[in-house]
């Protein structure tokens, strides 16, 4: 397996089509949420509470209070900071600020939009739904500005504020994602995941971030999830990859499930699957695969793989001929490992009712203990089940073959897929 285990070594996560996620047209696009609020007045206590304001407040918020009225908002943002300098009560202060906010808003200034939304948030009295506002307008408008580094702790202030939804802790993982702080966007994730279901995007971007770390065990539990709740060729591509150099039994299981759902169709996968299926005594499996992949045109016979067609085709024919006399002996036994190889040689030959009959025998209580793989003869089972149509039954198998954990990934793989 040296060919394919060398070629699967380079596969790595798509991190480009994570990045292309992370565009200006979603990240810029969250502006418009805060629009409607920056544009109003904040809606504070100090107003309910009848502010008695001073008369030399009273005169300069007036300059910036008519000048907005008639939406001269050029002389209303400087008028309004004047005003605030007067201003000597939290009431007065959140009425010019609050004109200041309005102004940046409609003059489309955004680093003043920025300045009074922090100014505000740095009034005394503001409410802690304003409080929320004006974090939504620093963070958004910095992401408009793409000045996503100075976004991410307005967010996080934010998030603090107005509690954590999919959309903000969402955003805040593409912001650290794309910042290149993978510790972020996983830790994010982490969370979203442990609330709900990450996305596929999500779901990239942390096995991006885990490959990129060299944390094996967290990307594969995200390539995994990838393939079963989003099945794709470059999805079981990855699976297969990250079990190279396993349990050989798992890996053949696993290309089973890639074949049957049309992703393998490269020819060092090919050979190496039906080596696998050969060595593990189902001859007439691997003659099938190296057949179909030939006729599909998934590989080509050269000297090697045309040798390799013509030993399967041999041993194939001695399982054949052979079988009748094997399944009497093992009827006859007691020995639950010769009714597993009988059930093994009916699954090559695509006899799933005797598959399924002989390896349930080869099972049962009174014949199991000389099955070297019991895993494995449940997989197999499992398989057959599926073929048949009788899922429930394939259910069964499966979550008795993924109590070993030498076949936990083909199990959950196959239980996630085999209906898809």
């Amino acid at each position: 397996m040296t060919k394919l285990r060398d070629m699967l070594s380079t596969v790595r996560p798509n991190a480009a089509l994570a990045v292309a996620w992370l565009g200006f047209a979603v990240l810029g696009s969250a502006a418009p949420l805060c629009a409607a609020a920056a544009a109003e007045p904040a809606k504070d206590a100090a107003k309910e509470q009848k502010c008695d304001v001073s008369e030399k407040f009273r005169n300069k918020y007036k300059v910036a209070a008519d000048a907005a009225q008639k939406n001269d908002w050029a002389a209303a943002l400087p008028a309004a900071k004047d005003a605030y300098t007067e201003a000597k009560k939290p009431c007065e202060q959140m009425y010019a600020v609050s004109v200041e906010r309005t102004a940046a808003y409609n003059l489309k200034d955004d680093d003043a939009l920025i300045a009074a939304a922090k100014h505000m948030n740095a009034t005394e009295g503001v409410t802690e739904k304003d409080r929320a506002t004006n974090l939504q307008v620093i963070y958004q408008t910095l992401i408009k500005q793409k000045k996503y580094d100075e976004s991410i702790p307005a967010l996080k202030d934010y998030i603090a504020v107005a509690g954590a939804s999919a959309e903000s802790l969402d955003l805040l993982a593409r912001l650290d994602y794309q910042q290149k702080d993978c510790a972020g966007a996983t830790d994010t994730i982490t969370k979203i995941q442990a609330a709900g279901q990450a996305t596929e995007q999500q779901l990239l971007m942390a096995q991006d971030c885990y490959y990129k770390a060299k944390d094996t065990a967290h990307q594969a539990a995200a390539t995994e999830e990838l393939l079963y709740r989003f099945p794709k060729d470059s999805y079981m591509i990855g699976v297969l990859a990250l079990n190279q150099g396993g349990d050989e039994r798992q890996l053949l299981n696993l290309y089973r499930l890639a074949f049957a759902k049309g992703y393998l169709q490269k020819q060092a996968q090919i050979v190496d699957y039906a080596t696998l299926a050969e060595r593990s005594g189902v001859a007439s499996e691997a003659q099938k695969v190296l057949e179909k992949a030939s006729t599909e045109k998934w590989i080509t016979l050269d000297d090697s793989n045309t040798k390799l067609l013509t030993a399967e085709k041999r041993n194939a024919a001695d399982d054949r001929k052979g079988l009748p006399a094997l399944d009497k002996e093992a009827r006859a036994g007691k020995s639950g490992n010769k009714d597993v190889a009988v059930g093994y040689a009916y699954f090559g030959l695509e006899d799933y009712v005797h598959a399924t009959e002989a390896i349930q025998r080869g099972l049962a209580a009174d014949r199991v203990g000389d099955v070297k793989r019991v895993d494995d003869a449940n997989m197999v089972l499992g398989i057959s089940f599926a073929r048949l149509g009788k899922f429930d039954e394939a259910t069964k198998a499966f979550t008795a073959a993924k109590a070993d954990p030498r076949m936990t990934k083909a199990a959950d793989a196959w239980l996630a897929l085999m209906k898809n």
